[in-house]
């Protein structure tokens, strides 16, 4: 199966599910006003069901725009918006060219649906996001073709080594509102991680260095 038709596939289980106990649970504490916010590796979208805002950061902005406000030193503190989604949202394509981010609607899922892998040479002996460019059905972005560009869409969901990084997430700004987040936080609930994955591991150390940067590691309670 082509990795677009993969990614249809779980794109329709996602939108079939309902929230569990858990996002209902957190969205209390938000209508409480007792969560500041919740980071999650996650990329069903199903915290969006239960009500809870999306914290964005760049939609729409291209990788030049990105590496503006890097350099900048642009202050993220109070972004809007209450669940930060880590590595994306299966809900969402973005174009390749310009940044641009939409809802899949029904047109687009269906043609990656019946999207065919690409069985050349080249495609073996790459990754797994340049074999998605190669799929032999290439959906594009209007706003593009509506400029004479050529540019593709895809899922804004992290994949292990993606080159696109940059047009799903930005670790940069990320982390800078974790910062400003865990500076004013109480206790920290670590909610369904094993810890035996890489990419939870690494967000415990970074979660680690923030704190006692900030000088609150003794003063926070962190519920596992």
């Amino acid at each position: 199966m082509d990795a677009l038709a993969f990614f249809a596939e779980i794109h329709k289980e996602a939108t079939k599910a309902s929230p569990t106990s858990t996002h209902k649970a957190i969205m209390q504490l938000a209508k409480y006003f007792r969560l500041r916010r919740n980071y999650t590796m996650n990329v069903d979208g199903l915290h969006r069901d239960t009500g809870l805002t999306t914290w964005r950061h760049s939609i729409g902005h291209d990788s030049e725009t990105l590496h503006n406000r890097r350099q900048s030193g642009e202050d993220f503190s109070g972004a809007n918006g209450m669940v930060v989604e880590m590595h994306g949202n299966i809900r969402e394509v973005v174009c390749e060219e310009c940044g641009h981010v939409s809802i899949v609607d029904a047109a687009v899922l269906k043609k990656f649906s019946a999207s065919k892998v690409c069985f050349s040479d080249l495609c073996a002996i790459i990754s797994v996001s340049m074999l998605i460019q190669c799929s032999m059905q290439v959906v594009h972005c209007s706003k593009c073709e509506a400029k004479g560009k050529d540019g593709v869409l895809r899922f804004r969901m992290l994949l292990y080594d993606d080159s696109q990084q940059d047009l799903v997430v930005d670790d940069f700004i990320e982390l800078g509102q974790l910062d400003d987040d865990l500076s004013g936080a109480d206790a920290i609930l670590w909610m369904g991680i094993s810890f035996e994955q890489s990419a939870s591991t690494e967000l415990f150390k970074e979660v680690s260095r923030s704190l006692k940067e900030c000088g609150s590691q003794g003063n926070l309670t962190s519920i596992r």
